[in-house]
């Protein structure tokens, strides 16, 4: 029928003195063995229960405890229920909450005002679910909301009395779908403030609660229920600052006082329980101190610096420490977080190696844990220490629920093949890994996506794969063959769900991934894994309980288990006694150690933002609150409560207190120090800012994982000479001791580390027998085979000697593109032919007209499925048509422009082609035959000469240059062209054959640049830059003869728009231009021809080495473009690699 208050600072002791006091009025030894003790129940937070149960046990004479319990509100709400009879209805948990507040949203959607449009918002249900928790945490029911809304609107604040309305509608359906049916847990303890006076237990107990920094307004009425029914109720609360003057000021004044005061959460503690009390009646004992005012915390009797902080830190004025801090208390500055995490790691094995520390004496909490626990997971593992992450994780991604997301996606997408293969890649498929691959392969090749294809038969060997798949899925997608998903209840979808995962052996999967973790020793996963198949079928049976009979679609039914599955929360255990706790500032419970780590102390984490937004934003609350209405903490209020816990957190440790922050964010943002860097070094000034990652190599290898870690870079710097003498030493001794001390498995790292580190790349040959049996005794192919052989012999090596190629798409590629271009650049060639017509001679409707046959014919022939298989496809299609259209147009023209006359289209020289082959014998009888197919060949003819030019289509840019073709990396054109000139010599004998241009035709929508400010261009403007932007790239012949037949009538000093060659007015070549004379075309076709025989002989002699060519511009083509640059290794950090310049 009493209660009081047990106050003291962070540290005084009030657990250990509220303990001994409770264990020896409860030990039965202590009276004369008649006298029935009193029970004691001491309440914590969830956190606190096993802690505090492992405290008392060690605490007490007989290690064992009879009438002591340690229960949080939870524990005890069970326990009384089970004592008084109460029924205990079944708990609607956060994801119960989530499917309920979706269906009852649903139904009263048209109800809705300004949430209407948003009800199926991704994350819009867990936003409703947040604020109607809070409205059941604080007491606030339909009264108090239509207050709030008549407040809101005779204020002016129309968004949130509508905001209000529609929460309340929201509200209302939800209390009446779970009507006697079930309970939140907000409600449960309204329930227990009504069944304690029933209680016994309640009645012969004493109260402790111990651990908490505040009360909501249900826990208030439990805490209300329990001072009235018990014989007491001590209340233990944090609150310093010398003697108590705090409580003077609460009973003077029966207000907390200003919210910016260190204790103000304390203080208004205070005053609700002394309210309460006052309106019901209850008395209140005399409080107990746990320090007496210049009394030192208990906790800090050996310790002045850290005793210094708790008295000071967060008080104004605070003074500052005058004496030595010998290492009390240290701050670091590290670069990144990642580094802050390995400098705090090195830290701990320190301590446990050199001090004596064990692991469970050390703690850190983090600024931010969301960020640093992932960082701490790593690093920990790799220095072997053992750790425990004090957070709980969602279900996330997880073969699981993974493949329940995809598997609903297949009917309702069509079985696209995203879809498809996103459910067979999600662990759960009865496909294996390589049958997934063969048949994503298949698919891929041959354009399988949608239901019809899906219906089809595939071919003999991949329809078993066929059929096994939709049987796995028929459960939830329903038969290949209906047109239409019949109309289903929630109870009928979830029942098929069921069969499907029973289906697939869903249990049993999970059940071995859960081994495969505890077998390689990663119990967190373990735990996490394990947990999953129950709490997703716990999540089937709520769907099926709550909304079973109602008809929902398939969308509908994916958004509800979204729901749930992101409310399925993942908690573990520590798995070590002996283990580093790493938490959070506010979440985590920390018990007194003996060194404490401060991570992330970085603005933006302290304080930490506190803007919520949501239903309700921080200006909606802040609103509230100063109109009476009693929610959550406000931003403000937030911000002052993390002092609070800061100061609690910061005041655990006995013997040191460390605290860090990072300069750079990993994406390589400025990160700046938290204010309590600051505030700290003024009430410490002689502690300086560390900065651990310069201090030598030798200080900072405290673990033989680390050490391997380090070692693996060290030696190559060592290896290549970028070491000094210390360092070398300190590798060398390194390397050895680790040697001595190795495993085998060890050994045989280390020994690797050291040859990586000494190894030198040398150029590759296979034996010239095995290059026999890949390529023969006879390099034949096409030219660009060389030129492949002249980027990269590994290139060539990979692609032709073993073969390997990239999947086969259903899709037009960019090759594709170039390809059905040229065809049909071709077709329309014969087409002309075909009828009579000169290319100089057709008329712009007959040009349209015969492109668009040859594209379309061209397409059927390609593959005229894929062509108008997508909206993209049929697009490219237009896309190509007007491209050949201005292609056509401007070839014309630049025929026109000069004397030429095409002779030849796609003209083959090899096997039943209307050339020989180009056959050069290399040695040891071998050869080399070359194949290829010109693209056009135009001739001018006249007084006993031939001109030849050879013109060749390009899709890309593309500039010809004497250098690469020495170098054997453009050996199309004049290889084309020497073998149409040995051509025509043969069979015009005596006749001047003369070589007047190599010249590509790049076929492209061209760009250019409008006059600025003109809206209406001149078209002949226009067609002039068009031309220009079209004029072909290559080589010509220097001589005014020949030239001259390319461009009728040129004037020297003028720009041609036909040709890529200008002469200035003096006669002269301009340097700009690509000109060579016949002289020099034998000489570089003399060269070419000793390259080619060079790099065929190489191929044949087995060469195989990455050593990719760069180009004159400095770019990088060989590698940039390889299909194999994944694999191949290539690595300029490694000595012998580099790029070929010559």
């Amino acid at each position: 029928m009493s209660y009081r208050f047990c106050f003291g600072p962070s540290g005084a002791g009030k657990s250990r003195l509220l303990h001994a006091g409770i264990l020896e009025k409860a030990d039965p030894s202590q009276g004369d063995g008649n006298t029935l003790r009193d029970n004691y129940v001491i309440i914590v937070p969830d956190q606190y229960s096993m802690q505090t149960q492992k405290e008392i046990v060690s605490e007490s004479r007989n290690k064992g405890i009879l009438n002591v319990d340690v229960l949080s509100f939870g524990r005890l709400t069970h326990r009384i229920f089970e004592e008084t009879g109460v029924s205990d209805r079944a708990v609607l948990g956060e994801t119960g909450k989530s499917l309920l507040i979706r269906r009852v949203a649903g139904k009263c959607e048209s109800e809705l005002t300004i949430l209407k449009k948003s009800i199926h918002y991704p994350g819009m249900i867990s936003e409703i679910k947040s604020v109607l928790s809070e409205f059941m945490q604080y007491g606030i029911g339909g009264e108090e909301l239509s207050e709030m809304q008549k407040i809101a609107r005779d204020h002016g604040q129309g968004a949130l009395m509508a905001r209000l309305s529609d929460l309340s509608t929201i509200y209302e359906a939800f209390l009446q779908g779970k009507k006697d049916r079930y309970i939140t847990s907000e409600e449960r303890l309204d329930l227990l403030a009504e069944a304690i006076p029933s209680s016994g237990l309640v009645k012969k107990s004493v109260f402790v609660l111990d651990g908490f920094t505040g009360f909501t307004p249900v826990q208030y009425r439990v805490i209300a229920a329990l001072i009235r029914c018990s014989k007491e109720v001590v209340i233990a609360l944090t609150m310093g600052d010398d003697g108590g003057r705090q409580i003077d000021w609460v009973h003077a004044h029966r207000s907390p006082g200003k919210e910016d005061a260190l204790y103000y959460l304390t203080r208004k503690t205070v005053c609700d329980i002394d309210a309460i009390a006052a309106r019901e009646g209850l008395s209140r004992k005399e409080d107990l101190f746990v320090r007496e005012e210049g009394d030192v915390p208990f906790r800090f009797r050996d310790n002045p610096v850290l005793a210094h902080l708790e008295r000071h830190i967060f008080r104004y004025p605070a003074s500052a420490y005058r004496g030595d801090t010998e290492g009390k208390i240290r701050i670091s500055e590290c670069d990144t977080p990642e580094e802050e995490v390995r400098q705090i790691c090195i830290e701990i094995k320190k301590l446990v190696l050199t001090e004596g520390y064990q692991y469970r004496a050390v703690s850190v909490v983090c600024g931010d844990l969301e960020r640093y626990g992932s960082i701490f997971e790593k690093q920990a593992a790799r220095y072997g220490i053992p750790v425990y992450i004090d957070r709980t994780s969602s279900a996330g991604l997880n073969p699981l629920t993974e493949s329940i997301r995809s598997v609903l996606q297949i009917r309702p997408q069509g079985y696209s093949y995203a879809a498809v293969f996103r459910y067979l890649r999600s662990g759960m498929s009865g496909l294996t890994a390589q049958e997934t691959d063969v048949l994503e392969n298949y698919c891929l090749r041959h354009g399988i996506r949608g239901r019809k294809k899906w219906s089809l038969p595939f071919e003999a060997e991949m329809e078993p794969l066929r059929t096994r798949f939709l049987s796995e899925i028929e459960p939830v997608a329903g038969g290949i063959g209906e047109e239409r998903m019949p109309v289903l209840t929630a109870a009928e979808r979830t029942e098929a769900l069921y069969r499907f995962l029973t289906g697939v052996k869903a249990e049993e999967r999970m059940a071995e991934l859960t081994d495969s973790f505890r077998e390689s020793g990663d119990y967190v996963r373990e735990k996490q894994f394990g947990q999953m198949y129950k709490s997703v079928i716990s999540l089937l049976d709520l769907i099926y309980d709550l909304i079973g009979g109602e008809t929902v679609s398939a969308p509908e039914y994916a958004e509800l288990l979204e729901a749930g599955f992101s409310q399925i929360r993942l908690g573990t255990l520590p798995q070590q006694a002996d283990r580093v706790l790493v938490g959070d500032i506010e979440r985590t419970r920390l018990s007194e150690c003996r060194i404490l780590f401060l991570s992330g102390a970085n603005d933006g984490n302290i304080p930490r933002g506190t803007s919520r937004g949501g239903l309700l934003s921080d200006l909606d609350r802040e609103f509230l609150k100063r109109s009476g209405a009693e929610l959550s903490p406000t931003p403000r209020q937030q911000m002052y409560i993390q002092r609070l816990y800061l100061y609690m957190n910061m005041t655990k440790p006995t013997d040191s207190l460390r605290l860090s922050y990072a300069r750079t964010s990993p994406e390589g943002g400025a990160l700046h120090a938290s204010y309590l860097i600051q505030m700290i070094r003024k009430l410490f000034p002689d502690v300086a800012i560390a900065h651990p990652q310069n201090r030598p190599a030798q200080e900072q290898l405290t673990a033989r994982r680390d050490s391997i870690v380090w070692l693996s870079g060290a030696l190559r710097d060592y290896a290549q000479g970028r070491t000094g003498s210390d360092e070398d030493d300190v590798i060398r001794t390194a390397y050895g001791f680790l040697m001595r001390e190795a495993d085998p498995e060890t050994a045989f790292r280390l020994e690797g580390l050291k040859d990586a580190a000494f190894t030198r790349y040398d150029p590759v040959w296979i034996s010239k027998e095995t290059a026999g049996k890949l390529y023969g005794n006879r390099v034949e192919g096409s030219v660009s085979r060389l030129e492949t052989a002249a980027k990269c012999s590994l290139y060539h090596f990979l692609q032709y000697g073993l073969r390997l190629s990239e999947r086969k798409e259903f899709v037009i590629g960019s090759g594709d593109t170039g390809s059905i271009l040229h065809q049909s650049l071709y077709r329309f060639s014969r087409k002309l032919e075909s009828r009579g017509i000169a290319w100089k001679d057709f008329t712009p409707r007959e040009g349209s007209a015969l492109i668009a046959e040859a594209l379309k014919e061209t397409a059927a022939v390609y593959n005229d499925q894929v062509m108008h298989d997508t909206k993209r496809s049929e697009y490219q299609l237009a896309r190509m048509e007007r491209i050949l259209q201005r292609s056509v147009d401007t070839l014309q023209y630049q025929l026109r422009k000069g004397d030429f006359v095409p002779e030849k289209f796609e003209l083959k020289f090899g096997r039943g082609g209307d050339a020989g082959a180009i056959r050069i014998p290399l040695e040891d009888g071998a050869e080399l035959l070359l194949e290829g197919r010109i693209d056009r060949i135009d001739l001018c003819r006249e007084d006993g000469k031939v001109f030849v030019k050879i013109l060749d289509y390009k899709s890309g840019s593309v500039k010809l240059d004497e250098e690469m073709m020495r170098r054997g990396l453009q050996l199309q054109l004049i290889l084309y062209m020497n073998a149409v000139m040995e051509d025509l010599l043969s069979r015009n004998p005596g006749t001047s054959v003369i070589p007047s241009a190599m010249m590509y035709y790049q076929i492209k929508d061209p760009v250019i640049n409008v006059t600025k400010g003109r809206e209406d261009p001149d078209e002949n403007d226009l067609a002039d830059q068009i031309r220009a932007e079209l004029k072909p790239g290559g080589m010509v012949d220097s001589d005014p003869e020949s030239y001259g037949h390319l461009h009728r009538g040129y004037q020297p000093g003028t720009n041609s728009d036909v040709m890529p060659l200008r002469v200035n007015k003096n006669g002269e070549i301009s340097g700009t231009s690509s000109a060579y004379s016949t002289q020099k075309f034998r000489e570089l076709s003399g060269e070419v021809r000793e390259v080619i025989c060079a790099l065929a002989q190489d191929i044949l002699d087995g060469k195989a080495s990455a050593e990719p060519a760069v180009w004159e511009n400095g770019k990088k083509e060989a590698c940039e473009y390889c299909p194999y640059k994944n694999v191949c290794g290539f690595d300029l950090s490694i000595d012998g690699f580099e790029y070929r310049e010559e």
